[in-house]
């Protein structure tokens, strides 16, 4: 699978900015809180420089209690596909089923906050650029997506996606199915309902 090789170090880069934007605070602001200079959190977000060991414990720690109370257990043990994600580091995975863990001969808690973008095929790409591009989700207003996605190998997913609490996470989850014969393309179509959609 896409991910069996996956690294699972811990993807820092995402994982800063995941933290700033659950903190609501500036590269300045999370250098205060960490009596650090903003050039070296700038360096951590660039990749230039990982954080030390003492730090990384540290960070970790900032990141349990600053996280949405939905219980990354609750998650893992679903089962059928399901993964929560964080859409503005596109693709740093909070957490996933174990269905989706023994996808990719790994486990689930493994998985927390490695990156798949870089993994992800071209119709998934599509579909969050897409999310991305919505004056709707800028503005809060997403209430549910729904997307077919079609893969290379002629399978397809339903997928349904919803904002978590608000904090800029999505949670999919979806069931793989053949195609039918004519779909042979690497795209997805996607419905993107608002708030005021879903109660008219």
């Amino acid at each position: 699978m896409l991910l069996a090789r996956m690294t699972q170090v811990m993807h820092w880069p995402a994982l800063i900015r995941r933290l700033r934007f659950l903190a609501g605070v500036t590269q300045v602001q999370f250098a205060e809180m960490l009596s650090i200079e903003q050039a070296t959190v700038s360096r951590w977000e660039r990749g230039v420089h990982v954080p030390d060991m003492c730090m990384q414990k540290h960070l970790r720690d900032m990141l349990c209690k600053l996280e949405p109370a939905l219980p990354p257990g609750a998650i893992e043990a679903m089962p059928h596909t399901a993964l929560l994600y964080c859409t503005h580091t596109s693709g740093l995975l909070v957490c996933c089923s174990h269905t989706v863990a023994d996808d990719h001969q790994m486990c689930a808690k493994d998985m927390r906050y490695t990156n798949l973008a870089p993994h992800w095929p071209d119709s998934v790409q599509e579909m969050h650029d897409t999310i991305e591009g919505s004056d709707a989700w800028r503005d809060g207003e997403i209430a549910l997506v729904r997307a077919k996605i079609y893969r290379i190998d002629n399978n397809w997913c339903d997928v349904t996606g919803m904002p978590v609490n608000g904090s800029g996470l999505f949670f999919y989850t979806g069931i793989p199915s053949n195609a039918p014969a004519e779909v042979s393309t690497n795209n997805c179509e996607i419905t993107i309902l608002t708030k005021d959609e879903m109660c008219s």
